[in-house]
């Protein structure tokens, strides 16, 4: 932020001291650089792999991420060949699913019926089970609850089932 600020003195018509002036931008100026955040990522190494894994320096904001993370198991990584030749376009999908709730298939086949652009999709709130997801919760474990209805028939699909069956 750059203050420039004239001591030129004001005209004895307006009454004000050049002063009051100067501390009203200071003022200003101060609160002004109280809003910006001090956030910073670090490298986390929560699993080897060939992704850099980034997460807040800051401990309070580390250990809020990690009381979640407890609750869902470790990250998911798969490694595919690309399928695509190189594209001017690409569709890109952020979506919370609600829990498992979200029709992914359905999703994706509506849009490869419009589009053969490469598809990237950005899920939220994804259903996982398996080993690698704690049955029991640690003490201070975060979790969300559920925002969706289930399935008529009861049934959630794993997000990683539904990776594998799209390709």
């Amino acid at each position: 932020m750059l203050l420039w600020v004239s001591m030129q003195p004001t005209s004895p018509s307006r009454g004000r001291a050049p002063w009051a002036f100067c501390a009203l931008l200071l003022v200003v100026a101060c609160l002004a650089t109280a809003c910006v955040g001090g956030h910073a990522l670090t490298p986390s190494a929560l699993t080897p792999s060939s992704i850099a894994w980034l997460g807040p320096a800051v401990s309070s904001d580390s250990a809020a991420l990690a009381r979640w993370r407890a609750s869902v198991g470790p990250p998911v990584v798969s490694y595919h060949e690309p399928r695509t030749a190189p594209a001017d376009e690409v569709t890109l999908v952020s979506w919370n699913t609600a829990l498992g709730a979200g029709d992914v298939r359905g999703l994706v086949h509506a849009l490869r019926a419009r589009s053969q652009a490469p598809l990237v999709l950005l899920l939220q709130e994804v259903y996982r089970g398996g080993p690698e997801v704690p049955r029991v919760l640690e003490p201070g474990a975060s979790f969300a609850r559920r925002l969706g209805a289930l399935d008529p028939t009861g049934r959630r699909d794993e997000v990683e089932t539904i990776a594998a069956d799209l390709g």
